[in-house]
């Protein structure tokens, strides 16, 4: 079994920086990425686009290309379509390609798996049709396809860009409902200074708006209570704006939206200590200013460890891959003093705006948590949300007891698309910051469903070492 000096896992603008930083100073590197090319999400299918999708994508885009050509020739080994399900904390990771498993042993990990879209249970959503924005997204990266007259609702940045990219190929668009509470524009007003920090940014977003606006797409500001109607799939939605409950039929495509929070799967079953983010409203990894975590071998990079933002995101990858490359002892202390001051500035920079953008689109609690007892919360095992008022009302508060009881969380996706939730709502039921009102959800390998003809090989391999 090859010994790495780093193993990255995922291939976005974390992933390959950190692949390219550890390169510089001589580290041997495996990237695995579940994705057929490097770009990860926010960069996907960037070397196959053709011209008319990749102006229409714009160029927070197009700015992906040089970092990818870069990666692809730095010396690192990328296996693509590699699904990464196993890390031990002394550094073994188990993968497997092409439903054929292996094992790499690092020195060290780092952890690129970026973000996912936060999941919004609302009466409806289990309905054939109803989609996160991040699916809209991805369709037209991978293959150009998209949903004509798609109706996109919800909150955060990512909403707008995805109706204006439609708009720019000609796609038309039903409408946009933006469910940002109207109390946010205070507090974001708060973070004004670092907001001004980021003008460009901010521009970008006006210029998103303007242009739904220019198309005469119909924009709700300040709406709530999203319903979803339908019989085999989505055929109407409802919803309030102004006091006043509004519908639109003859729907087909629903696609929702309430900003990304990090995908710690990987690192929550490696034993990476979490804690409770109460501005991003989300558990995430705890790290030092370096990406370390609780487990000595493993670090995280990008919007795995915290939502920063693509341009970050690839500042935090080289940042982990210096602390690494000091470790191990390809870099001096003084080298790397020197090498991560312009990093911690260019990040500081950064990240003067995310003060803003995290108080202007933190999600309604109703947003998030189911406000009716019929709402599915758990679509793998089907829990409502009827069960976990059940379990609060009787004295339990323990989200760990309410998954061993209902099963909730014990699906496919292992909580992924439920523990926010949970934690959400049991907060709000018992008053306390989720941090203190529960646990969050056991995580245990493999972290995807993996079957039995794939473990078998790897027995084999355990008895002959």
């Amino acid at each position: 079994m090859t010994i790495w000096d780093v193993v990255v896992i995922g291939a976005g603008p974390a992933g390959m920086s950190a692949a390219l930083e550890a390169r510089t100073h001589g580290l041997s590197v495996l990237v695995l990425d579940e994705q057929t090319h490097a770009g990860g999400q926010i960069f996907r299918g960037i070397e196959q686009s053709n011209p008319s999708v990749m102006q229409a994508l714009g160029k927070s885009y197009q700015k992906g290309q040089p970092l990818v050509a870069k990666f692809a020739h730095c010396g690192a080994v990328h296996q693509t379509g590699a699904d990464a399900w196993f890390i031990d904390p002394a550094g073994l990771v188990v993968w497997s390609k092409d439903e054929v498993p292996h094992r790499s042993l690092a020195r060290r990990v780092i952890l690129a798996t970026g973000a996912m879209e936060r999941p919004i249970p609302f009466p409806g959503w289990t309905l054939p049709g109803v989609m996160g924005a991040g699916a809209a997204q991805i369709a037209l990266k991978a293959s150009a396809t998209v949903a004509p007259h798609a109706v996109f609702a919800g909150s955060g940045p990512l909403l707008f860009l995805a109706a204006a990219q439609y708009l720019r190929l000609g796609v038309p668009v039903r409408a946009v409902i933006d469910m940002t509470p109207k109390a946010n524009y205070r507090t974001a007003c708060r973070h004004i200074s670092g907001a001004l920090m980021g003008t460009k940014l901010l521009m970008t977003g006006v210029g998103l708006i303007r242009s739904i606006h220019q198309a005469r797409v119909p924009l709700f500001f300040g709406a709530s209570s999203l319903e979803a109607r339908g019989q085999e799939q989505i055929e109407e939605i409802m919803f309030r704006h102004r006091d006043r409950s509004q519908c639109i039929t003859g729907v087909k495509t629903l696609f929702v939206h309430q900003g990304v929070v990090p995908n710690t799967a990987l690192a929550a079953a490696a034993g990476c200590k979490r804690e409770w983010d109460a501005g991003q409203m989300c558990w995430r990894i705890a790290t030092d200013s370096e990406g370390r975590t609780s487990e000595p071998r493993i670090v995280m990079a990008g919007d795995a460890g915290r939502i920063v933002g693509a341009d970050c995101s690839a500042l935090t990858g080289r940042r982990a891959a210096l602390a690494i490359a000091r470790d191990l002892g390809a870099l001096s202390e003084r080298d790397h003093r020197v090498a991560v001051r312009p990093l911690d500035a260019a990040m500081k920079r950064n990240r003067r705006i995310r003060g803003f953008l995290d108080a202007l689109y933190r999600p309604a609690q109703q947003a998030i948590a189911p406000l009716t007892d019929a709402t599915i919360i758990c679509r793998c095992e089907n829990v409502s949300a009827g069960a976990l008022s059940g379990f609060v009302s009787s004295g339990g508060f323990d989200l760990n007891q309410f998954k061993s009881e209902t099963r909730c969380g014990m699906g496919p996706c292992q909580g992924r698309m439920c523990g926010q939730t949970l934690a959400i709502a049991m907060s709000a039921a018992s008053g306390e910051d989720p941090s203190s009102a529960t646990a969050p959800p056991r995580s245990r390998p493999p972290v995807r469903p993996v079957r039995l003809d794939e473990l078998a090989p790897l027995a084999g391999q355990m008895e002959k070492n």
